[in-house]
């Protein structure tokens, strides 16, 4: 009998790691006087006993047949010396000032996120945190911001550089990772052609790399679902679109495919946090209540998520590798305008109603992309129907059983909604 410091000495290496009692869903935990806990970041100490089967090699005396002893309800990983030809494939062990000295690349998925100081990314990172069998790659442009070093405090997180427009920075922050959780902001630029170009660099740091499940977060290609011709044309970049912020993101689907990369397309919906960050909260209407204004019909339904709860459920299709190579979609809760205006209403504690304005009212408001959102809109309502089929609220929530309805979004949020 002797303890883990002791079997070290004997030549075996212990892969895996105890997953710290600090976490109450670890149901392994001993909680016993032993236990030295996570914030005290020491190890466990656990006297076993361990039986021996020997058998001879070439290079030795090897150890076999030891993969996966359990003594009580801990898991306890064994390996034997390598032999010559296998010490230089030895997997790299990652310390973290959160988890064991003992993990390695054997027994953890690293994810890489990218968008990490994002919404989406942020939800990804915050899912996955801590979780046992998981370690995190942030990325983000500026490892020095405060986001990211906020990031860099939490369990289980690495920040590393990397930019979407240099295919070298993707590949060293993809390396050895099993996934990659992908998303490109069309907003921060405004031109299809630059996000389908940060969409192939993903894609092929992905297969240079030899990930085994990407999650792209993405839209449709309007015209392969409608024929559009109802909703004018926008022209960028030389090139027209229909609603460009959707089409780059579908077209991009294929390129994945080209590169022969096992992804997940991963269909969004109208973030609940447009309420908030763009600009799309209720405004006066100047008879001392407010106005919630969108182009929809009142009966049609707009699927609708918390932008975190989209990482949420993306760090969810991570766990079921039966859905690569497939296209899914998640919603928080599908509702027609009149019912978002009536829970605006509940929750702020003041008169909301629905103003309905036609598409082409929506698409000369003027404000950057108003064009586009009027085109999105249209397309929403002339496809309302398999448009919201393509966004599974039960299926969500199979990925991620906390996911917000419109009602618990707001119940968090309501106070950062900015009203005039």
């Amino acid at each position: 009998m002797f303890g883990v410091r002791g079997a070290r000495r004997c030549g075996l290496r212990f892969l895996g790691r105890y997953e710290s009692c600090c976490f109450e869903s670890k149901p392994h935990c001993p909680k016993n006087s032993d236990c030295h806990c996570e914030p005290h970041n020491k190890m466990l100490r656990l006297d076993v006993m361990l039986l021996f089967a020997f058998a001879k090699s070439r290079n030795g005396v090897i150890f076999r047949n030891l993969r996966s002893l359990r003594f009580g309800s801990i898991p306890f990983f064994v390996d034997a010396f390598p032999s010559t030809s296998q010490r230089a494939s030895k997997p790299h062990v990652t310390h973290s000032p959160h988890t064991s000295q003992l993990t390695t690349m054997t027994d953890t998925k690293i994810i890489t996120v990218i968008g990490a100081t994002g919404a989406q990314g942020g939800g990804v990172v915050r899912t996955l945190s801590g979780r046992p069998g998981y370690e995190i790659r942030a990325i983000t442009r500026d490892t020095s911001s405060d986001k990211a070093k906020s990031l860099a405090a939490m369990p289980g997180v690495t920040v590393v550089a990397a930019d979407l427009d240099d295919v070298s920075s993707l590949e060293k922050a993809f390396e050895g990772a099993y996934g990659v959780f992908a998303v490109t902001n069309f907003w921060e630029h405004f031109s299809p052609a630059k996000e389908l170009a940060q969409a192939e660099n993903i894609a092929m740091a992905a297969k240079n790399t030899d990930v085994k499940h990407v999650v792209w977060s993405t839209l449709e290609h309007t015209p392969s679902h409608h024929d559009c011709v109802n909703i004018p044309s926008i022209d960028k970049d030389g090139v027209e679109y229909k609603v460009p912020h959707f089409d780059a993101k579908g077209l991009a689907d294929a390129l994945f495919t080209k590169h022969g990369v096992p992804t997940t397309n991963l269909y969004t919906a109208f973030y609940f946090d447009n309420l908030v960050h763009f600009g799309m909260g209720p405004k006066p209407d100047g008879d001392g209540g407010y106005a919630l204004t969108f182009p929809m019909p009142a009966d049609d339904l707009l699927p609708c998520i918390a932008a975190e709860d989209i990482g949420a459920c993306a760090a969810g299709v991570f766990g079921d590798e039966s859905l690569i190579g497939k296209t899914v979609g998640v919603s928080g809760e599908n509702l027609t305008c009149v019912a978002m205006a009536e829970k605006l209403a509940t929750h702020l504690k003041k008169p909301v109603k629905y103003k309905q304005v036609t598409f082409d009212q929506y698409r000369s408001f003027g404000f950057p992309g108003a064009d586009d959102l009027g085109n999105m809109f249209q397309f929403k309502s002339e496809t309302n129907k398999a448009f919201v089929a393509r966004r599974d609220v039960t299926f969500a929530k199979t990925l991620h059983p906390e996911l917000m309805d419109m009602d618990a979004w707001l119940t968090k949020h309501v106070d950062t909604i900015p009203m005039e």
